[in-house]
């Protein structure tokens, strides 16, 4: 294996929380999510939730396939394109 940039580890993962209600559809990630979206881990409520059953992504744009309840969060874990 090589040496070179990029390997790196845990430096490309990112951790974001958003404070979410009943009107909550979507969630704006600060970065793009590497493997086409799918290298994302999305807790709501401390509960693992599947992609395509529970969320789908878009670039930046988590779209939410369920509504929250006000006042909860949702933690979303993944590593960066």
């Amino acid at each position: 294996s090589g040496g070179g940039n990029g390997g790196g580890g845990m430096g490309n993962i990112v951790q974001q929380s958003f404070s979410v209600t009943s009107a909550t559809t979507t969630l704006t990630l600060s970065n793009n999510v590497a493997s086409n979206g799918r290298a994302m881990w999305l807790n709501y409520q401390g509960q693992q939730q599947a992609y395509t059953t529970h969320y789908t992504i878009s670039g930046q744009t988590v779209t939410l396939l369920f509504t929250p309840q006000d006042g909860t969060f949702i933690d979303v874990i993944y590593a960066r394109a």
